[in-house]
Order: C-alpha cells, then structure tokens, then sequence
C-alpha cells in the first residue's frame, strides 16, 4: 500500500500509464512512424507513407524528414512493390533558408529594401557581408549598413529550402501511387530514466515511481508513434552532416478495459522498453512516460565514514615533505546510503535503466515529502543491489586522529614508514546505528602496507581498503585504533 504522501515530476507533457483507454497496434503496413530511441542521443525512425511514382523512371521528394538525419543509413522499400521498385539515387538536401542565405542567392541581383530612414531603394544588390548591404541603384550606390528595415525578394532562390528533404530517381515496374517504408538514423532523438523514491515515516521502505523522459530535437514532429527504448552502452553513428548521393536497392486511442504497463525485455546484450501505446512526439518537446510504480520497497540505510581525501588534507599546511600525515584530528564525512534490492520478492525485478534517483520523505506533520537527496543509478538488472548516496548525516560525528608517524630507511637502504590512526564515532540519534569504517591505504604512492596493530578486527575490502564495522549506541561513542606499516624501494 502506498504512503499517504508522494511525490510526481513536473513536466512539459505527462503520460502516466492507467486509467481506461487503450489502443488497437497498427499493422506494419499502415501508415505512420515507429521510432527506437537510444539513451545516446541517438534513434532509429521507420516510417511508412504514401508515396506517387508518375513514371517508371521518377524523380521524387521525401519531405518531412529529420534534420539529424543520417542519409547514409536510409533505406527505401515499397510495401506495393518490392521486387520491382528501387531507388538509383539519392540525395539529402539539408540547405535551409536563412537571411544570409537569401541574401547570398539574391547578389548581382534586383531588390527592393526599406532604408532606416524609412525610403524604398531599389537596385542591385553588390555584396551583404561586412558592414551590410550595398545596393547599386539609379541615384548611386548605397552601403546600408545593418540597420535596413525591410527586404522584398521576388522569390525562393532555386535550392533553398525551408526543411530537409530526402530526393530519390527511382525505377519502378508500376507506375501510380506506392505504400513506401522508410527507415533511418537520426541525431537529437534522446531519453533518460528517472526516479522518485518517496520513504516511509520509519524508514524502512520506500515507494519507487519511474518515468521515461523523452527528448526530440530532430527537427520534425512524430505524430501517433509507436516507440521503443533500447537502454545499454549501445556504440552508436558518429555525428557527420554532409550531402550524400548514393546507388541504391533496395494508433489512434480506443476503449480499454485494464492498465497498460511498459513491456521490458532482454534484447541482445541490452534491455528493450516498449510503450504500450502511440504517443505524438513533437519537435522541441519533453514527455514524460511511466516506467514503473512499486510500492513498499525494502529499503536499508547504510552510515559510511569517508576521512579526507589527500587534496583535503595538504590543504592548509606547509610542509616540505608532502607525504607526511599531519597529527591531530580531523572531522570525517559521515556519507548516508538508502539501500535496495532489485528484485521481484521487493515488489521490483525489472531491469532499471540508468538514470537519476530523487529521494524524498514524508512529513507526518502535514503529510507532504520533502526532499532529503538525490543520486544516480547505472543500468541495474535484475536481483542487483542500488546504492544511493544522498547526503551526510547530521547527527552523527567521526573525527580520524593521525596520533603517530614515524620513518625511515632499512639496513637494504628500503624506505619505511609507521603511521598510527585513531577513529571515533559519535551517536547523537535517539537510537543505536551502524556504522562503517572504511580506509583507504596507500592511495597516495605504489607502497606495500600491512597492518602492525589494532584494536579490532578489519575487514579487506580490495589492495588497498580496509573496512571496520561499529555498532554505536545511542548517546554513546566507539573508538578504534590501528596502526599500519608502510614499505617500498622508493625514497619519501
């Protein structure tokens, strides 16, 4: 059951996925748009339109298309004819109409402007770079400058146009209209997972909504489009706009009776995401899309004790030799983890996409959630663990003590040193908490270490980390103390 309070994202467009409506999924050969969009920025359009072949050799215009488009991995198919409908050649024309470019088209040639002043000069038109225009007109020559009013062209220059086009000489055994699918790559198609995991008062679970964020900046509308997300270190096309020529070959929402969830699945070495029904995706939008919604998920808080980094700690002091310990105590982070299994006993078992994790909690005083941290998971199967650092802890304190440091060399002329810590923890929560200890050694060279002494029992966590594990009851404080010997063939 879901807490009383909870948290949805403000977006441009929401969709959330409920309610009674439904959709009939459209045949492969009706028209319209199924797009695979890649957390790369990156995605796959497939399109199917009416196309008109007057000929059996024609020149054609594909308009409407991308403005990312890659026309190298364009592929043509006529669903009317396949075998006897190819395309010879093709071309992307990409030259959109700007000022400039209306300006450059219309030099050596007849324009009318509307000066600063207000006055219609009429002439032609010499140059419009630098400086401005400069028109050559029956009462002399006339340098503009920037501050022109108005231009008046007659027409479009032959060449510009206001949005790319794909331009295709075809072949075909039948002439008259063709039921065309269109495949290609395009730039600027985007998508990210995100988070909202809102806590219960005791902290022991916690509710997880997910949402798709859907990004389109390609420069054309998809409306009514089936979509897939493909999540994975997909290596995707390198960005490259270029005219290309090249040889070829060649929804609407109903009654519904029952929710509709996003279909996940492993796909290759990646996981596929389908939405259950065709959204519009338009140009220079952000939508938002459910992914997921569990309630009264597992959770475990984790208090970790990071000390310094070695840039904190050279910080501040002035010492010739930059790998000696300064003494005396030094407060340490107190990191906050919120702990999760990815599994199917935890409410969960899908496989989450990468993406950002906002943690909120709710306050039982008037039931709203307030936020308490935010961070991000990678791309997590299935019976995983997540682990969200979300802030420091207030109430509890750690300082680590450099309280000895000796060094030297052996009789082999072997540099060595002795460093002696001492850790406390205090606990200023009204109850007890456990806490980890964990030490970083040897990060600052190539030594070897071993332990010498200590006043408990560590764990090895890698090469060179070593963990102490504390139980700190309430109102109380736990020490722990150790030494560690350092050695190694070079000097200090």
């Amino acid at each position: 059951m879901r807490h009383s309070c909870w948290v949805v994202p403000f977006v441009a467009a929401a969709m959330v996925l409920g309610g009674t409506v439904a959709y009939a999924a459209p045949a492969p050969g009706e028209e319209g748009f199924r797009l695979t969009l890649y957390n790369s920025n990156f995605g796959v359009v497939r399109e199917v339109r009416q196309v008109k072949l007057p000929e059996k050799v024609a020149t054609i215009q594909f308009r409407n298309v991308a403005a990312g488009l890659d026309p190298r991995t364009v592929r043509f198919e006529s669903l009317t004819d396949p075998d006897g409908t190819y395309v010879l050649e093709q071309n992307y024309k990409y030259d959109l109409v700007s000022t400039d470019k209306l300006l450059e088209a219309y030099v050596d040639h007849e324009i009318t402007v509307l000066d600063p002043e207000g006055k219609e000069l009429r002439g032609t038109l010499l140059a419009h770079r630098r400086g401005g225009p400069i028109l050559d007109t029956d009462t002399g020559i006339h340098i503009l400058g920037w501050n022109v009013r108005r231009y008046n062209l007659e027409r479009l220059p032959e060449g510009l146009i206001t949005k790319p086009m794909l331009v295709w000489k075809m072949r075909t055994a039948k002439p008259g209209p063709h039921l065309a699918k269109v495949t290609y790559q395009t730039f600027d198609l985007n998508w990210e997972a995100d988070y909202i995991a809102t806590l219960s008062p005791d902290e022991t679970r916690m509710d997880l909504d997910g949402w798709v964020t859907l990004k389109n900046e390609c420069g054309v509308t998809f409306p009514e489009a089936r979509v897939k997300l493909i999540a994975g270190n997909v290596r995707g096309p390198e960005r490259k706009k270029e005219g290309y020529a090249m040889a070829g070959g060649g929804g609407s929402f109903g009654d519904m009776m029952e929710r509709k969830k996003v279909e996940e699945k492993a796909f290759f070495e990646y996981h596929l995401y389908t939405l259950p029904y065709p959204t519009t995706l338009a140009h220079n939008e952000v939508k938002q899309v459910q992914l997921l919604s569990a309630a009264e998920v597992p959770v475990e808080q984790e208090y970790v004790v990071m000390r310094p980094t070695a840039k904190e700690r050279r910080y501040d002091r002035k010492e010739p030799d930059p790998w000696k310990p300064r003494l005396g105590d030094m407060p340490c982070k107190v990191r906050v983890y919120v702990v999760f299994e990815n599994k199917k006993e935890a409410h969960l078992g899908m496989a989450l996409p990468k993406g950002k994790v906002r943690v909120y909690k709710c306050d039982q005083a008037d039931d709203q959630a307030e936020f308490i941290g935010q961070d991000s998971i990678e791309h997590t199967p299935r019976d995983e663990t997540a682990r969200l650092y979300i802030g420091d802890a207030f109430d509890i304190v750690a300082e680590r003590a450099v309280t000895d440091y000796k060094s030297g060399r052996d009789a082999d002329r072997l540099g060595w040193s002795d460093v002696s810590v001492r850790f406390r923890v205090r606990n200023h929560k009204d109850r007890p908490v456990a806490v980890r200890l964990r030490e970083p050694l040897a990060e600052e060279s190539n030594r070897t270490w071993r332990i010498a002494k200590e006043s408990r029992k560590h764990t090895k966590i890698d090469a060179s980390t070593i963990e102490y594990a504390l139980t700190v009851p309430k109102d109380g404080e736990e020490e722990v103390t150790y030494t560690v010997h350092y050695f190694s063939y070079s000097s200090y």
